[in-house]
């Protein structure tokens, strides 16, 4: 088991790589590996202890895969997280495919434009927003949009 230190928590990890039978599942035909991680650790004061599982068509070693895992994890938590918390997306009230994709690509842009200002928190970015929306003006005039005409 190894123990990785992350700056809010002491966590145990361990990879565990499967190979799969080719007849494992059916619809699967392109199915290589089945990916266990354990986790234990603290919590604040709470211990805890799960085990999470992933499956792939590429064969790595357990510390690349662990490795392609965390990344996953991180595209959620800064994006996707911050679109389901913070601009609560799934509260929505859309229901037209074509619409909640557009509601979503501009949730996207913003999170995206907040982060290019120099921003970590979409939350600061908003309040700065609340207070300073006239300097959206200048920002468009020193970037402005490419016409396709």
């Amino acid at each position: 088991m190894r123990c990785v230190l992350n700056l809010k928590k002491l966590e145990n990890k361990k990879v565990s790589v499967y190979q799969v039978n080719s007849n494992f599942h059916k619809g699967w035909k392109h199915l290589k590996i089945v990916i266990q991680i354990e986790r234990s650790g603290n919590r604040g004061k709470k211990p805890y202890k799960e085990k999470v599982y992933y499956i792939s068509s590429a064969v790595n070693e357990a510390k690349t895969l662990a490795q392609i895992i965390k990344g996953h994890w991180g595209i959620e938590n800064q994006c996707h997280w911050v679109k389901d918390v913070i601009f609560q997306e799934d509260k929505s009230r859309i229901r037209n495919f074509q619409a909640a994709t557009n509601f979503s690509t501009l949730k996207t842009l913003v999170i995206n434009l907040f982060r290019s200002w120099g921003f970590v928190s979409i939350t600061e970015g908003q309040r700065w927003l609340t207070d300073h929306w006239h300097k959206i003006f200048i920002i468009s005039e020193l970037f402005p949009l490419k016409s396709s005409r």
